[in-house]
């Protein structure tokens, strides 16, 4: 067979230098799609069930972080509230939750496993103690209750607990008939004149109680005074006075005192203390806010000065460093 000439030789070796080029450019451009797609930390957040401001407000957090930060990204996972975040966050879910400050606290105290799994970032929102009863009761001052019958949410309910801690603040629990309805059945009894005064534990304004006062005029009973506020915080720190200001609800002409517990945002310990400190950036930045003030009507309530609000627990380390300058210690970033 006849030899090739070398111009045949010349194009052959350029063709397989050619190919052998680009499938060099081929797998550097998948090795840097490898690195890039490897420098994406993902810091899923943790929420609560479907229409609630748990969901509404982590949900919020998921866009503003995700597109704020640069290889960060927050995706939203859905849960049944509070106390399955902090389990999760105990598990093998670790990242961002919004969870009640009186589940991280008695978690806390009680040594559960999740305790040390959740450290506070800041406080997101409050739910308030509201105590209600139809105006044209002779029901006009708390202890007015005693012998009466009180609708105080679902049985172990963050609700019903909150009462009980209120009432037995004030010397009134056992005093009178407790009992376990929902907050629609429990405002259907109160007008019904089944039970003689509603409990309720919701952030303000209370969708509840707006419905409620479009059926019937309600009083609305203020709950605390500084006796009570400091036997009641005494025995539970996370609770924080408030006051649901006058005009909040048809027929509150007055301020009325109360006091609330805080929804906080919570990081694993293993978040990078630089994801934390730039993520708390980001929030109190003022189109941070903006964005935040849009998501929820509670999420109003969201300032740096109310940031550190019902934490009575172990702040994360890169919620030190925003809140008190303290750099973080070695390893955390």
């Amino acid at each position: 067979m006849p030899a090739s000439s070398p111009s045949v030789l010349t194009e052959n070796l350029q063709g397989r230098a050619l190919r052998f080029m680009r499938a060099l450019a081929v797998a550097a451009a998948c090795i840097a799609a490898s690195l890039a797609q490897a420098q994406i930390h993902r810091v899923p957040i943790s929420g609560g069930a479907d229409a609630t401001t748990l969901q509404h407000i982590a949900d919020g957090l998921s866009t503003l972080l995700s597109r704020a930060l640069e290889g960060v990204q927050v995706p939203y996972t859905a849960s049944a509230g509070s106390q399955e975040n902090l389990r999760r966050l105990a598990g093998d879910q670790p990242g961002f939750a919004i969870v009640y400050a009186g589940d991280l606290f008695r978690a806390a105290a009680g040594g559960a496993p999740e305790a040390p799994a959740a450290l506070a970032v800041t406080h997101l929102f409050g739910v308030t103690g509201h105590l209600l009863t139809l105006r044209d009761t002779p029901v006009d001052q708390v202890a007015d209750l005693t012998g009466k019958t009180i609708s105080i949410g679902p049985a172990g309910s963050a609700t019903a607990n909150a009462a009980r801690h209120y009432f037995e603040a004030v010397n009134l629990w056992g005093r009178f008939d407790a009992v376990f309805l929902p907050a629609s059945q429990g405002a259907n009894a109160l007008v019904e004149g089944r039970v003689d005064a509603l409990w309720l534990f919701e952030e303000m304004p209370s969708v509840t109680v707006i419905q409620l006062a479009g059926e019937a005029p309600l009083r609305v009973l203020p709950l605390l005074d500084a006796a009570k506020l400091e036997s009641l915080s005494n025995a539970h720190p996370y609770y924080t006075p408030t006051t649901i200001p006058e005009g909040m609800y048809v027929g509150v002409d007055n301020p009325v005192p109360s006091f609330q517990e805080a929804a906080l945002w919570v990081a694993s310990a293993d978040v990078p203390a630089d994801i934390v400190t730039d993520s708390l950036q980001t929030l109190y930045s003022e189109p941070g806010l903006s964005f935040m003030h849009t998501v929820s009507e509670s999420a109003r309530e969201l300032n740096r000065d109310n940031g550190l609000r019902g934490v009575v627990t172990r702040l994360h380390p890169g919620a030190e460093r925003f809140w008190h300058g303290a750099e973080a210690p070695a390893g955390e970033n």
